[in-house]
């Protein structure tokens, strides 16, 4: 069966390398409503996102050697017909200004699930 538009509007691509942080964020996306997936590094990354077409990635700034906004902007140019909207989560306050040059959306970690609604929400519409 061929998703609807409602579908495809809901999708959430979660990229962590924290398996913990993936389980958690995809039990409480999928109660809030969106369709889910969740990768844990860079490999077969570009695949993965071409499969599950999401329209909206949650990217952790740091999977080891590579770096968040390495990612974002790979994304953002294989994927640029798509017009995925990526939200890049860090530790580090700091990385906002960076990150939002290149990234939809800026998330501080921790951060709280009602916050990321919001944010994936406002990105959607």
């Amino acid at each position: 069966m061929k998703p609807t538009k409602a579908d495809t509007l809901k999708r959430v691509f979660v990229i962590d390398d924290d398996m913990d942080v993936l389980t958690v964020l995809e039990i409480l996306l999928t109660m809030e409503g969106f369709l889910v997936n969740t990768h844990f590094s860079n490999n077969e990354l570009h695949e993965r996102i071409g499969l599950f077409k999401p329209s909206v990635i949650l990217l952790d700034s740091d999977l080891g050697s590579h770096k968040g906004i390495s990612i974002c902007t790979d994304i953002k140019k294989k994927f640029k017909d798509q017009k995925i909207r990526i939200i890049i989560a860090s530790n580090d306050p700091e990385e906002k200004q960076s990150a939002l040059k290149h990234a939809d959306g800026f998330l501080i970690k921790p951060f709280n699930i009602i916050k990321l609604v919001k944010k994936i929400n406002s990105l959607l519409k």
